[in-house]
């Protein structure tokens, strides 16, 4: 895996190497993690520590709730109105 080449293309005079969809999530969800984790001491010695840990915890807890909010709608369609396969989902029921 490791020996094996990639395709190369030129991007604004630079050749570069391709990455797979995969490669490409991993890599903005690990920069994006990397910048937060370096940012969190930054901001908690400029609002202090007490104001800090509740900062962290107090947005810990939003994003827990979009992300059950975000499996709540994957796992019951209908509460959001989505239109799955030609099926209008709606409401309490749904018709497939």
């Amino acid at each position: 895996m490791l020996t094996e080449e990639k395709p190369v293309v030129l991007h604004q005079g630079v050749f570069k190497h391709t990455a797979t969809v995969g490669e490409a999530v991993f890599m903005i969800t690990g920069m994006t993690i990397g910048a937060g984790i370096l940012g969190l001491p930054y901001v908690v010695s400029q609002v202090g520590l007490i104001i800090g840990l509740i900062y962290i915890v107090v947005l810990g807890l939003v994003v827990m709730m979009l992300n059950l909010i975000i499996g709540e709608i994957a796992v019951r369609p209908c509460l959001a109105g989505i239109k799955f396969g030609g099926a209008f989902v709606s409401g309490q029921s749904a018709v497939f």
